[in-house]
């Protein structure tokens, strides 16, 4: 298991006028790795690197670096963020850029031999040429190169690239990803955002898109192209609500299409037409209208693209874990994993054995099944079975996990072609197509 550096837990920021930045946002950074955030000017990029450097303070949720709470001046120590704007400063060389780390001011050496050390901690890099230049006559792209190099040699912790690269020819992305690599391997964690990820994302681990202020979907790297960005992707990461009032069963959640849907209920929903995911975009609307979680989203690929590699279920599951899961010891990592692992167990019917391996091990349904009670810990109250596609042997696993689910006052939309897909007998049974619902009494 990587070493936890910085994590961030249900950031809420709102400015000035009013409207929200943040919108309870959740992400974990380890030790040189590199993740990507991909959004549309506005979505909330620029507001989650100033609050993970330390440059503004979150109204809520907490920010941990080495699993321990922290504050702004210390974040602002450890970290950097590098903008657009951000430049070497002028009247120096770029040697003289290098000296100002922190690892040269214990000790004085001649200049010669600063020169040559510079040197050779940019060769690494292929900027050794540079060591002369002015910053003045070097374009901005190089100079956030040089910057990253500088953050690894003065020990930071932490890099937010807050869309440098956005205007950038292929050339300059790709040699930028260059040196994101190079310092990641150096140990220095790397946080790159921008409105498209298809330039960098070999040098990247993890992607995740964010709309007003939410991260709406965890990428896979090859997912992360222009296509990634279209805003009718919700689902696979819904927002933690920290405080979130339990309706009673029976109660309405939220309203779509002139429909009302109720709190414990199972809605089916027969796809005529193949339009079904125009409705999905409706119902995503009309929860962040009554100010509800966005809804998960499961469709029959949802659980290739939306584990990390490298860490078992347990740690995959953490990084949606919120703070109502383990009460005010919820930083306790192995306390955290013994309440995930009960709980799991309970709604999913896994056994301790498999919630130790990795999900590639699992069936298709035991991972859709994970997957709800995933969303379950962010506090989403609308499930959305978008065609899941399970095996006649992995549904009795996937309908134990919806019933836990219809068991905590949640609604669970099933949207499918036919009614022998379906788990159980629905409260409603809807029809779309051409855009609207009818409904039948079952």
């Amino acid at each position: 298991m990587e070493h936890e550096v910085l994590r961030a837990c249900g950031l809420v920021y709102c400015d000035d006028a009013g409207q929200p930045r943040l919108d309870h946002v959740d992400i974990l950074l380890t030790a040189g790795s590199g993740f990507g955030i991909v959004g549309t000017a506005g979505a909330g990029k620029h507001s989650l690197c100033q609050a993970l450097c330390g440059e503004i303070v979150p109204q809520g949720g907490c920010i941990l670096l080495d699993e321990q709470p922290t504050d702004a001046q210390t974040l602002q120590r450890v970290s950097l963020r590098i903008d657009r704007e951000s430049r070497l400063l002028k009247g120096l060389s770029v040697a003289e850029n290098l000296l100002l780390a922190q690892s040269f001011r214990r000790f004085w050496y001649p200049a010669r031999r600063l020169r040559r050390l510079c040197g050779e901690l940019l060769a690494p890099y292929g900027l050794e040429r540079y060591l002369d230049a002015s910053p003045a006559e070097l374009p901005p792209p190089l100079q956030h190169r040089l910057l990253l190099v500088r953050a690894a040699l003065q020990g930071k912790r932490f890099v937010a690239l807050d869309g440098a690269a956005d205007g950038c020819t292929v050339e300059e992305c790709i040699a930028l990803a260059d040196t994101i690599a190079r310092v990641r391997a150096r140990g220095l964690t790397v946080l790159y955002t921008a409105a498209y990820m298809d330039k960098v994302l070999y040098s990247l681990q993890r992607c995740a898109a964010i709309e007003r202020g939410r991260v709406v979907k965890l990428l896979h790297p090859l997912d992360g192209a222009r296509a990634a960005m279209r805003p009718y992707l919700y689902g696979y990461c819904a927002p933690v609500r920290l405080s979130l009032a339990q309706d009673a069963a029976g109660a309405p959640l939220v309203t779509a299409c002139a429909r009302q849907f109720y709190a414990g209920s199972y809605v089916a929903i027969l796809d005529h037409d193949g339009t079904a995911h125009d409705f999905v975009r409706a119902l995503s609307h009309a929860c962040a209208k009554e100010k509800l979680p966005a809804p998960a989203v499961l469709g029959a690929d949802a659980a290739a693209h939306s584990w990390v590699t490298g860490m078992d279920i347990l740690d995959n599951l953490l990084l949606a874990v919120s703070t109502r899961i383990a009460g005010p010891f919820w930083h306790i990592r192995a306390r955290m994993r013994r309440l995930v692992r009960q709980e799991c167990a309970a709604h999913t019917g896994l056994r301790d054995a498999q919630l130790s391996g990795t999900p590639d091990r699992l069936t298709h349904g035991e991972q859709l099944s994970l997957l709800l009670y995933r969303a379950s810990l962010r506090g989403t109250r609308v499930y959305v079975l978008e065609h899941p596609s399970a095996d006649r042997a992995d549904r009795a696993v996937f309908a134990q996990a919806t019933q836990s689910l219809l068991a905590d006052g949640c609604c669970v939309v099933h949207i499918t072609s036919g009614a022998e897909e379906l788990f159980d007998n629905p409260a409603s049974l809807l029809y779309w197509e051409g855009g609207t619902l009818r409904e039948d009494t079952v």
